[in-house]
């Protein structure tokens, strides 16, 4: 009976003695549950079985009417649907908070981003910071470039030496 309904076939049982011998299993669940007669029904979404919807008698045996069962299968379609619009909504939802994860994280990367060019494109910042890990090589190096202590002390600081030894000249005829 359960290969039935993963090969999305609605299956009627009116007596579960009618069941064939390779249906025992199935037979002594239903008795298990009180079953008499049942109708089960594929809940089918886009060829995939999802489960199934099943209508029991436990008082009486039934004989299933064709027009019945194919109430049976509409109302399964219904069900059907409705799970597929869950499993989707979940899944929507699930991709929307990645979304939102992946838009925090690029914001905070572009805010990032933005704050080492500002610091990039300040040449004062960048030949300070160079020249204060540089502090000791400058200060034997200072008659050549033709500077003076407090030109060095100053980068030394994070002010902008760069800045003061490219317009006096004392940079541009070095590399």
């Amino acid at each position: 009976v359960v290969d039935r309904v993963r090969e999305a076939r609605t299956t009627a049982i009116t007596r579960l003695d009618d069941l064939p011998p390779e249906a025992a299993r199935d037979a002594e669940a239903f008795r298990r549950f009180g079953t008499l007669s049942t109708v089960l029904v594929p809940l089918m979404v886009h060829g995939e079985v999802l489960g199934c919807l099943s209508f029991a008698t436990t008082r009486v045996e039934r004989r299933w009417e064709p027009e019945l069962v194919a109430k049976f299968e509409r109302l399964a379609q219904v069900f059907a649907k409705a799970l597929a619009k869950k499993r989707t909504e979940a899944q929507l939802r699930a991709a929307l908070d990645d979304l939102k994860q992946l838009r925090d994280r690029l914001q905070h990367e572009n805010v990032y981003l933005q704050n080492e060019i500002r610091e990039r494109r300040n040449p004062a910042q960048i030949v300070g910071a160079a020249l204060q890990r540089l502090h000791p090589l400058v200060r034997r190096q200072l008659p050549v470039a033709g500077l003076r202590e407090a030109d060095v002390e100053a980068a030394a600081s994070g002010a902008g030496i760069g800045e003061h030894a490219v317009h006096r000249g004392h940079l541009a005829d070095h590399p």
